[in-house]
């Protein structure tokens, strides 16, 4: 008689992560080109999926196309330039899709698929092997494998001789759970910690020769498994949606993008899993491993990030692929996943995870040229749904980009004696080359260590520290505020119970010692508790104090500018550099509209009404206010002094999941342990706490209209009352920056030495507008000033490096008011979309 042994075990592979090198030369050309006559697909912007014709071509590969959106919107039949990348030739000779035929597993063993397990392993009869979205793509499948869910048990049919014997063992590593065979069947149980991945049933004779073979694979259970962190028994939206929306814009002025998941896409599931191949197998059934591991895969191994100006469809990034033409790869099939695509033109998670297969097969970097924040929050959406974790993508408007981790973003300006305020556009080029280097620090008297928390918090630099006052900016030049950034969430318990936790896939900052982000427990960063992991970080997103640094200049000349950077001269309160010695937590300018976080939404529960999906701008009613889930606060105009970020409070000790405790511990300790501080938090405005009398009153709300329609005038009108019973004088300079979602300014133009930034004319060519306004007592004006259209042509921003059909560029402008007598100074900054006429 011969006995049969059965062993269940999981398939395993292991890789060292390798970032491929440019290589050798590639000769080839590549021959994208369009022609006049051309039929193109429009990739970006508003009118994107609309088709039109090439009518004139730039010397710097720019073509005019006429729209044909064929549905009667205002811009149909008009004309725009566009960016290689933005338009896409159309390809009438594509190849027909061929339907693939599944392939049926070995009739020895057989999954028993009843009511019983549909019951145990909900959805998982819906995984499929669909066709590739690309002919040429040859995704992984399947192949009659089953999905099942850990936590639960299943039954499989064996179909052996009834004279054979097994004995049933469940191998992965050592003893993982139970196996049994009960006649000609088997009974499988998966634990509720088990690994998730690639498992295969052998069944083995007496001298170890195979009988039979049987696979599945094993993911996240968030339906029958109260035992199993990820359990969640009210987010079935989060976890099989196949329709999402991402919120995109101004605070004030935001759209919605569709997104198609499909999570039951079985391509998508096992490329997940082979992203998980990089992650030790006992860590892959640890949900705090797997969603911080897979914030860190998305961004290095899936998508290539890319930001601000230039070609979205050519060349060749460091650590990435030659960017090929639609042509080009038309003739070398094998490279059919070389093409880079404009971030906004991306729908769906499915193209992006296939690509990214195929740039694995081909054997260059993997990550797929080119992705934005809302592109890395889809794909890990679909990759989270996929793997059995409720997930959703979350948008927050005015998101603050906190690079030192002290919960607030710095601002930094230049004031002369006449009061006038300019925001600094560059404050990365801020920091003094001495302070780069601890021993040129020295021969300055500035020892950057001891320092380091005074630098960090603008404060405490009376004594020793005095000399470091000029690297100030070196702790936080690189702080920003993106007009939008969206982010995920994932439901499991990790110490507290089932609950929310903030994950980010796009690479920001570094944390433990690689780029990823999470999990951010969303309770904890409502009560501003610091915490593992990346707390810090996402209380500074959602809830940043601001934070102001004034440098003195006689003048705005740029030489002048740079000999205050050089030397550190700013405007001291008791000696420190931080202005007034304050934490603003609401805008210092009086916007609320400004305010860091706020507002933070995802795509509510249910199917997405029609009037969203004709009408992007049309979808607030398809969207779920999360900003009370994060903020003590939620309102902008109703914050108070407790809804202050104010600094990092002593963390937990944490270390990254399976690495060494001790080194990683008191690393986080010296980073975060920030002490006492002595600073203010207030939410009074700029205006309220400068000069000597708050006699004159400023109305900015009928300043700029809501959108700037292209080829109109633009008029601004500011409001001043004069409430005392003597005269005053206001000195108004105001100032338009062209900038990209991330607050970036748009750049026209660098050479080795400068960056220029965009900056719209608003007084004939001049791009500072001054003008004194007299105000006798008691006395009411309004100032009202006209920017003419042709400022505002679509060739002229062209030029200046602002395409407005993409929707992601926004002029930020900067008005700053100065009453001569008094010293009173008033701020705003108030950000708005360009829109092509008839739009508005």
């Amino acid at each position: 008689m011969v006995r049969a042994l059965l062993i269940v075990w999981m398939l395993v592979t292991s890789g060292v992560a390798v970032r491929m090198g440019s290589g050798g030369a590639d000769l080839e050309a590549d021959d994208e080109s369009f022609a006049v006559g051309d039929m193109v697909l429009i990739q970006t912007g508003k009118y994107k999926s609309c088709q039109g014709e090439v009518i004139q071509i730039s010397s710097s590969s720019k073509v005019k196309v006429r729209r044909r959106c064929g549905d009667g919107r205002k811009g149909d039949g008009k004309t725009w330039w566009y960016k290689p990348g933005q338009v896409e030739e159309i390809d009438d000779s594509e190849e027909e899709e061929e339907p693939v035929e599944p392939q049926e597993a070995l009739p020895d063993i057989s999954l028993i698929m009843d009511d019983d397990f549909r019951s145990k392993h909900k959805l998982c009869d819906r995984y499929k092997d669909l066709p590739p979205v690309d002919p040429r793509a040859t995704p992984p499948r399947l192949n009659g494998r089953p999905v099942v869910r850990r936590g639960q048990s299943f039954r499989l049919q064996l179909q052996l001789s009834a004279t054979k014997s097994a004995d049933v063992r469940l191998l992965q590593g050592g003893q993982m759970g139970k196996a049994e065979l009960r006649g000609g069947e088997i009974h499988v149980e998966i634990p509720a910690w088990a690994p998730v991945g690639e498992y295969e049933v052998l069944a083995l004779d007496s001298k170890d020769a195979t009988l039979a073979t049987f696979g599945f694979i094993v993911i996240f259970n968030p339906f029958s498994c109260p035992s199993c962190p990820e359990y969640s028994d009210q987010h079935q939206e989060y976890l099989d949606g196949n329709e999402g929306l991402l919120f995109q814009g101004l605070s004030d002025h935001y759209t919605a993008n569709h997104w198609y998941h499909e999570p039951f896409r079985a391509a998508n599931l096992l490329i997940a899993l082979k992203l998980l191949d990089w992650l030790p197998m006992m860590l892959r059934g640890d949900l705090t491993a797997v969603t911080r591991y897979l914030t860190n895969a998305v961004g290095d191994k899936v998508c290539f990030g890319k930001w601000g100006e230039g070609d979205y469809a050519g060349g060749k990034p460091d650590w990435g692929y030659k960017c090929r033409s639609k042509k080009y790869v038309k003739r070398r099939a094998e490279k059919w996943a070389h093409t880079c695509h404009d971030p906004t033109s991306w729908t769906s998670s499915s193209p992006i995870l296939e690509k990214h297969w195929g740039l694995v097969q081909s054997g260059v970097p993997s990550a797929v040229q080119y992705c934005q924040c809302f592109v890395f929050s889809g794909v890990l959406t679909t990759i989270g749904r996929t793997l059995g974790i409720a997930t959703r993508s979350v948008t927050n408007f005015q998101s603050a980009h906190d690079v030192n981790s002290d919960r607030g973003v710095s601002k930094f300006f230049f004031t002369t004696p006449t009061g006038v305020w300019e925001p600094v556009e560059f404050s990365d080029t801020l920091c003094p080359a001495w302070c780069e280097s601890a021993k040129k620090a020295k021969k300055k008297k500035c020892n950057l260590k001891r320092c380091s928390s005074a630098l960090r918090r603008g404060v405490g630099f009376t004594g020793r520290c005095k000399a470091c006052i000029p690297c100030v900016p070196c702790e936080s030049r690189e702080d920003s505020i993106w007009s939008f950034h969206v982010w995920n969430e994932m439901y499991y318990a990790r110490g507290n119970g089932q609950e929310w936790q903030a994950l980010d896939a796009t690479p920001q900052e570094m944390s433990g010692g690689k780029f990823q982000m999470g999990p951010a427990s969303v309770p904890e960063v409502r009560h501003g508790k610091s915490d593992c992991y990346d707390t810090d970080f996402v209380i500074g997103e959602v809830n940043g104090d601001t934070k102001l640094y004034v440098y003195q200049v006689p003048n705005l000349d740029e030489d002048t500018k740079q000999k205050a950077i050089e030397k550190g001269e700013f405007m001291l309160h008791s000696g420190d550099p931080l202005f007034l010695g304050i934490r603003w937590y609401m805008d210092p300018f009086g916007d609320p509209y400004n305010t860091v976080g706020y507002k933070v939404v995802t795509k509510k529960p249910g199917q997405i009404a029609k009037s969203c999906w004709k009408n992007p701008s049309d979808c607030q009613d398809e969207e779920l206010d999360l900003t009370p889930s994060y903020k003590q606060c939620p309102h902008a105009e109703g914050r108070q002094p407790f809804c202050a970020a104010g600094y990092s409070k002593t963390k937990p000790q944490c270390a990254e999941p399976g690495a060494d405790e001790e080194s990683l511990l008191q690393q986080e300790d010296e980073m975060f342990q920030e002490g006492n501080s002595s600073y203010q938090v207030v939410h009074r405005s700029l205006h309220e706490l400068t000069g000597d009398s708050d006699d004159v009153k400023a109305e900015f709300s009928a300043f700029v209209p809501k959108t700037i329609e292209l080829d109109h005038d633009l008029p601004l009108q500011i409001t001043f009352t004069n409430t005392g019973s003597e005269q005053r004088t206001v000195r108004i300079a105001i100032t338009s920056l062209g900038c990209d979602y991330r607050g970036m300014p748009v750049i026209t133009m660098q050479t080795r030495r400068k960056k220029y930034a965009m900056k719209l004319p608003l007084d004939g060519l001049e791009t500072l507008l001054q003008r004194e306004v007299e105000l006798g007592p008691r006395e009411t004006k309004v100032f009202q000033h006209v920017v003419p259209a042709e400022n505002l042509s679509g060739e002229l921003l062209e030029t200046l490096e602002v395409n407005a059909a993409e929707g992601t560029f926004f002029l930020q402008f900067h008005v700053s008011a100065h009453v001569l007598e008094t010293g009173q100074t008033f701020g705003h900054q108030p950000r708005r979309h360009l829109v092509e006429a008839g739009d508005a």
